[in-house]
C-alpha cells in the first residue's frame, strides 16, 4: 500500500511539472511575437486565455514551403498541448523551427512574461 501511494505521488509530481504554466500575471489577449526563421521574419500571433496559451498562428512568413510544412503545425500543437515555448525541433528544418520557437517567445515576453519565467516556458 506504501509502494503504491508513493508511486502515486511520484507520478503527480512528474505530471505536474511536465506542463508548464503561464503565469497569473499576465492578461488574457493575443499578442504579436517575431523573429527571424530560414529566410526572414516569422510572425506569430498567440492567444492567451484563463492562463494558457489556447491558438498559435502564423501571421506570415517567408520560409520555403517544404520546409515549413513540416514545422507548422506540428511545433505550435506541441506548445499548445504542452503550454511552453522551448520544444525540440523539427529534424530537417531545424533553422524555421527556432524562428517559430523565437516568435512564440517573443508574443510571450510582449504578453509581459519575464524572463526568468520564460526559461521556464
Amino acid at each position: 500500500m506504501k509502494k503504491a501511494a508513493l508511486l502515486l505521488m511520484l507520478l503527480l509530481a512528474v505530471t505536474s511539472m511536465a506542463y508548464a504554466k503561464i503565469p497569473s500575471y499576465v492578461k488574457a489577449g493575443t499578442y504579436e511575437g517575431l523573429a527571424i526563421g530560414r529566410n526572414d521574419y516569422i510572425i506569430v500571433l498567440v492567444t492567451i486565455d484563463k492562463g494558457k496559451m489556447t491558438s498559435i498562428k502564423v501571421d506570415s512568413h517567408y520560409e520555403t514551403a517544404n520546409f515549413f510544412q513540416l514545422v507548422y503545425p506540428n511545433l505550435t500543437d506541441r506548445m499548445v498541448k504542452e503550454q511552453k515555448a522551448s520544444v525540440d525541433v523539427v529534424a530537417g528544418a531545424s533553422m524555421s523551427s527556432r524562428g517559430l520557437i523565437d516568435a512564440v517567445k517573443d508574443a510571450l515576453t510582449t504578453a509581459g512574461i519575464t524572463a526568468d519565467d520564460l526559461k521556464k516556458l
